[in-house]
């Protein structure tokens, strides 16, 4: 068997309609989606197929809603009778996934507690002028030297909070000092670009982590049946202990992903498969690692291409 990583990714990779064409020739989605369903008491499918746009990101609904889709998805690719990949990876809010794939944690638990992960993010950042940025261009000392440099101005809250790459980092904090980091990286010669996702992965997290542990103690932790690689310490953890203890950390700590990839490709695994909607993760490392090759569970894998894995993965 060849060895590969599979990848979940976070919020960002939603959009109304995902998934319909595949849900209408495998019955596994819609069945996914209804057990998710049944255990918030609210139909997610609906909010997929039908939005409105307000609903689908919102990030109550976005973090359950894209934590099924890549359930369903892996679901699927295992019926289907193929091999368990190597290693799993997640990004942001795709740890969970991982987690749920690797059964960890039962789908019922995992989407309610990103339910409760979502609503405690608002509730962190209510009445409060914060953001996020990407900045493409600059290497990560640098942006550190500028982003404390901006924070000190007001002793407010900036700093890096995912790496994708040496030189694509991003960035959440207050809206005042972000407004000075965009400003500095653009002279320094940087393209930044704005997100329009709650701040995770910072300090402005800190004071929901007493609360959201408190959630997640109420949640039965499993050792997982495969190797799942954290974002917080780039360790795969078979302690449920200390997968709960990243789960916390996870939520004012960046994300390591330049060193998830890294990390994988050390143990001699070239291949990738992004397992959800959309094609963020497969487009950063194509960024970043022009020699890999990704790929992507989705309508091409199940309904059009499948003979493209099958040589990839002989």
């Amino acid at each position: 068997m060849t060895p590969f990583a599979m990848m979940f990714p976070g919020q960002g990779s939603q959009k109304r309609g995902m998934l319909a064409e595949i849900g209408q020739n495998y019955s596994l989605i819609k069945q996914t989606f209804d057990q998710a369903s049944n255990a918030l008491g609210y139909d997610l499918w609906h909010i997929v197929q039908h939005g409105p746009a307000k609903d689908l990101n919102n990030t109550i609904h976005t973090q359950p809603i894209l934590l099924t889709s890549s359930v369903a998805l892996f679901r699927l690719w295992q019926e289907q009778g193929r091999d368990n990949p190597t290693i799993l990876v997640g990004y942001s809010l795709g740890e969970y996934s991982a987690l749920v794939c690797a059964g960890a944690i039962s789908l019922e638990e995992a989407v309610c507690l990103v339910k409760k992960r979502g609503q405690l993010m608002q509730k962190a950042i209510l009445n409060k002028k914060v953001g996020m940025l990407i900045v493409m261009g600059l290497n990560k000392d640098m942006i550190f030297r500028i982003c404390q440099n901006s924070a000190q101005e007001d002793n407010s809250i900036v700093q890096p909070i995912i790496f994708n790459s040496q030189r694509e980092v991003v960035i959440a904090g207050n809206q005042s000092a972000l407004l000075r980091v965009e400003k500095n990286c653009k002279i320094s010669g940087a393209v930044v670009v704005s997100l329009p996702t709650i701040p995770s992965h910072c300090e402005l997290m800190k004071p929901i982590a007493n609360e959201f542990s408190s959630a997640l103690d109420k949640v039965t932790l499993k050792n997982p049946r495969l190797p799942v690689l954290n974002n917080v310490d780039v360790r795969c953890e078979s302690d449920p202990c200390k997968i709960r203890s990243s789960l916390i950390r996870q939520l004012y700590m960046p994300v390591r992903w330049m060193e998830c990839i890294e990390f994988i490709m050390k143990q001699g695994i070239v291949i990738f498969i992004e397992v959800g909607p959309g094609h963020v993760l497969s487009s950063i490392i194509k960024r970043n690692s022009p020699h890999l090759n990704p790929l992507n569970l989705d309508n091409s894998f199940f309904l059009k291409k499948p003979y493209k894995f099958k040589k990839i993965l002989a």
